[in-house]
Parts: structure tokens; sequence; C-alpha cells
């Protein structure tokens, strides 16, 4: 072979054929672990969005847009807030340079759904109903924002069959947990009985107290 016919393969061809590594561009990932599925292009309206830059090591990353309120928390972790539009452009930046531009969709808050045992608005055996004397919260099913919810209160009345006339008695408790007093009533339900839930409290991370849906369970 001709040593003039290196010339011919260029630069990257002479360093693979003498072993030599060749430099590539670290990809760029960006998760929002505010979401339970860190990957995808949502913010959510009125709460800190935390997204973590993923790409060379020991890159300073930044984060930058002219329609959302960003701080920077750590290397590489940001907080994006007060969004505005139906989406926004995030840009990517590595030491001066913009190496990366995303889309995001941006998304309200919607209400928490409130639910008996785990169902909500349904039939259930009498003995499932005894079994599971709690109220639970969460999200409407195609919403990924994460967040746990904790029943800080509810009422319950019961609704005799056949004509579902109202007993009178409120039964109320300041927890996820159905009061004592009513947990022995419903012993005494039958089949065609309905247990009402009403000024159901939920609240989530942060302080704020929300008032959810109301809740009906029949005894089957």
């Amino acid at each position: 072979m001709k040593p003039g016919n290196f010339r011919n393969w260029g630069l990257v061809g002479s360093l693979l054929f003498f072993g030599l590594p060749v430099a590539a561009q670290q990809p760029i990932k960006v998760l929002n672990h505010t979401l339970s599925k860190p990957e995808a292009h949502v913010l959510y309206l009125a709460i800190p969005n935390r997204l973590e830059v993923i790409g060379a090591s020991g890159h300073d990353y930044a984060i930058r847009s002219n329609q959302a309120e960003i701080q920077k928390k750590g290397p590489g972790i940001f907080e994006v807030d007060y969004a505005t539009g139906d989406k926004v452009t995030l840009q990517v930046w590595d030491s001066g340079k913009q190496v990366e531009t995303l889309e995001y969709k941006v998304a309200g808050i919607p209400y928490p759904i409130a639910y008996y045992g785990g169902f909500r608005d349904t039939a259930l055996p009498h003995s499932l109903v005894i079994q599971n004397p709690f109220v639970s919260a969460l999200f409407p099913p195609d919403c990924l924002l994460k967040a746990r919810f904790i029943i800080c209160g509810h009422s319950a009345r019961i609704m005799k069959a056949p004509f579902y006339k109202n007993e009178g008695i409120t039964f109320t408790s300041h927890s996820f947990y159905l009061s004592p007093e009513l947990q022995d009533r419903l012993k005494e339900l039958k089949p065609g009985d309905r247990i009402i839930f009403t000024d159901i409290k939920a609240r989530a991370n942060s302080s704020c107290v929300r008032t959810l849906s109301d809740l009906t369970i029949t005894i089957r």
C-alpha cells in the first residue's frame, strides 16, 4: 500500500486505523422528576417542575426560556415554574453554546378523584365494604403528575333501600379512615343500601387542601 493513500481516508479513517478513539458528542437527556414518567415532555402549572439535565460528565449545563421562570438548584438540577401558554420551548446550554431545544406541553393540575377501598361510584359486596373502611384519592389516569394525597376529613351518610331516605345521621371523620360509628353501622347494611361520602378533604405534597367530588358506594 502506498503511503499517499492515507490522505484519501481523511482524519477519521486514519484515527480508526491506528486504534485511536474518535470524540463523539454526548447525547443530552432532560428528565422531569415531578412526573411518574420523567421522560415525558409535560410541565404542570402552579408547581415547581424539577428537571435534571443528563449529558457529558463534568459539564455545567443551563436551561433557559423566555416563557418560564427557571432556578438552578444544583449541578444539572433545575426548577421550572410559571410556564405560560399551551407549549413552552426550553433551551439547554453548555459553556455558552446552545446544544439542545425541547418543546414541552403545559398542563393544568386536575382535581384528584376520591375512592373507597380503591373503588368509585359502584356496587360492592358487603364483605368488601367492611374489609376496606377507608377513603383515598388519586389523580385521573391521564395525569402524569406524581403526588401522594392524604385524606384529612370526610362526612358520610346512609341511604336505605328501596326508598333511599336519609337516616338523618352524619358520620364525620378527620382522617381517611371511617369513623368507628360508621364502621359499626356498615355491618347492618343490606343489598341496595348506599353510603354517600361528602365534604371529602384531600391534601397533597403542599399544605393546600382541596374538597373532592362526592362518592357513592352501593351494597351488592
